[in-house]
């Protein structure tokens, strides 16, 4: 057996070495195994036009290769730690390496010596391996790939187009070198791109300087509202990451209604989490930003508040009542949870609109 690996580097020398030595083995008992790369054969490349030559041989296999699955992960993960790895794991590292081999060994070291693997961690070797991709690429390509890299594994092409304000044509045609090469991968979907690999995206996201990245999420928070393909909790997340460049009153009440959704759906602790980060939030705020801060109508909009609201505890309330069901940070949000001191009135416990009434 001879095996040729990264064949899409070959010069033209060794390109024709390579068909002269397959034309010279067809009648004998070798196998020959050339591997390359398709996402980084460019047209132009020696191996590109021999390709037609080679597979023209009726002896001649051509096998794409896919990322391993889930079985081949857990395989892979039994090797290299010496144990059966969790399902939940497993899961984990097929959605974010999406099953290439050597990100899958890369995160699964960092596991075995950390005992733990944040999930905007990014091996240093993977980042290597993921910025001599990168640098292959165009310009324009690299700062459209860098804008999505910020909207998520899964990118909106109408968003993505808001918020890089080029041309429409210039755009697609960086998109589609984007999937050509490998980054970007199609969905059912047609105004929907993916990222190959999370790990992917998650370099071209950390290779950004914060206060950039903190001005993207802004924009994409804009852009969401402009084409109404918002969420809540994505819209809050976008928000969220923007604070540098925002002002905390800007934020708070998406997060306060992503509150308020996950309570509807009976994530109570996801609920309460996210009112104590608007709370979190409201206290970054400088002093007396409150009095100048715009005001948000209560409820109903009987009432309004320009004052910023406290966070603190009624101790009258007994232990068994649940966090979400306080008053947070419920003025700045533009509702009030149960009991807002600020305001001066009472409701019921509930995101849904409801009228006044005074104590």
């Amino acid at each position: 057996m001879l095996i040729v690996d990264d064949a899409h580097w070959l010069d033209a020398p060794s390109t024709v070495l390579l068909t002269m030595f397959a034309k010279a083995v067809r009648h004998n008992r070798v196998l020959l195994a050339v591997g390359y790369r398709e996402a980084e054969l460019a047209p132009d490349a020696p191996l590109a036009g021999a390709l037609g030559e080679l597979l023209a041989d009726p002896s001649a296999v051509r096998l794409p290769l896919q990322g391993l699955g889930a079985d081949g992960v857990a395989a892979l993960a039994r090797d290299v730690t010496g144990a059966d790895v969790p399902d939940e794991t497993v899961a984990m590292l097929l959605d974010r390496t999406g099953g290439n081999p050597f990100f899958v060994v890369e995160l699964l070291r960092v596991l075995v010596a950390e005992h733990t693997l944040a999930p905007e961690h990014v091996p240093v070797r993977v980042q290597e391996v993921v910025r001599r991709r990168l640098a292959k690429l165009p310009g324009q390509v690299n700062a459209v790939i860098a804008v999505a890299s910020v909207l998520g594994r899964d990118v909106s092409v109408p968003v993505l187009r808001e918020v890089v304000q080029i041309d429409e044509l210039a755009l697609f045609d960086t998109l589609d070198t984007a999937v050509v090469s490998g980054i970007l991968t199609a969905t059912d979907d047609p105004g929907l791109l993916r990222f190959s690999h999370d790990l992917v995206r998650q370099t071209a996201y950390l290779d950004q300087g914060p206060l950039r990245r903190a001005r993207l999420h802004a924009r994409a928070a804009q852009a969401l509202r402009d084409t109404g393909l918002a969420t809540v909790s994505e819209l809050a997340g976008h928000l969220r990451a923007a604070l540098p460049v925002l002002s905390p009153f800007d934020v708070v009440p998406a997060l306060v209604e992503a509150a308020g959704e996950a309570y509807e759906q009976t994530a109570h602790e996801q609920a309460s989490a996210l009112l104590e980060e608007a709370v979190g939030v409201l206290h970054r705020a400088p002093a007396g930003s409150g009095a100048t801060s715009p005001s948000w109508t209560c409820g109903s909009g009987s009432r309004t508040c320009t004052r910023q609201p406290t966070a603190t505890w009624p101790r009258s309330w007994p232990p068994s009542t649940p966090r979400w069901s306080r008053c947070w940070s419920a003025c700045a949000a533009g509702r009030c949870w149960t009991s807002c001191r600020r305001c001066g009135g009472t409701r019921r416990s509930t995101p849904r609109p409801a009228t006044w009434r005074g104590r």
